[in-house]
Order: C-alpha cells, then structure tokens, then sequence
C-alpha cells in the first residue's frame, strides 16, 4: 500500500490543479455560513468541536479501510477516494464554521497564505 505522493507544485499527484484554492475557501466559508442560518442551534463552539471531532473519526475509518486493517475492509468493502473525499471535505467546512464561530476567517485565510509561503520558500532551497 503506497500513499499518493505529494507535489510541489498546485496539482496533485492525480493531475488535479488546486490553482483556485482561494475560490475553494470561500466556497467553504459560504456553505458553513449557509449550515449555520439552516441549523442555528447546533452551531455553538463546543458542538462544533464534537462534530470536528466525529468528522475526524470518519476520515479514521475511510483511512483505516484503505489500509485494510482489522474488520473495515469486510465490512465496508473496498477503498473508494469518494468516500474519503466527502470526510474530508466535512472536516473542512467543519473547521471553517468554528473559525466563523469565533470571528477568525480572515485571521485563517492569512496563516494558510503565510504557511503557503514558507513552504514555497522551503521547496525552493532545494
């Protein structure tokens, strides 16, 4: 079992371009404010945090039936990246809602645009 490997460029190791990752963010933004209007009393701090923590435990188990550990794989039949991709995904708007919890998305966008950059000054050295 290999897991895809990384590149340093803005396209996966499936070809994929990510060029549009600030479109992505406010896609995210967008539907975590939507979830909130529709589901305003399930959208506190800490219920965020539970459901960041149960999101997390279901990518778990999606990582856990690509490994083909224990009983997942019987139970749940074969890997699909699918299943993986929507887990994934909930973790994401999931960690947006808290940051629109807390008045922090600017503050959010900023850290991934710096980390963004260390790493392109990293890869760089090279």
């Amino acid at each position: 079992m290999t897991i895809p490997a990384s590149t340093s460029d803005t396209t996966s190791g499936s070809g994929e371009n990510h060029a549009d990752i600030d479109g992505l963010f406010a896609l995210l933004v967008s539907t975590s404010q939507m979830i909130t209007i529709r589901y305003p009393k399930r959208h506190g701090a800490f219920e965020r945090v539970v459901h960041l923590a149960e999101e997390t435990g279901e990518v778990a188990e999606q990582i856990n039936i690509w490994a083909g550990t224990g009983i997942k794989r019987q139970k749940h039949g074969e890997f699909d990246p699918r299943n993986l991709a929507v887990e994934l995904s909930d973790v994401m708007r999931v960690a947006v809602g808290i940051a629109l919890e807390f008045g922090i998305v600017d503050l959010v966008g900023d850290q991934i645009r710096a980390r963004h950059a260390r790493a392109l000054e990293d890869t760089s050295d090279q």
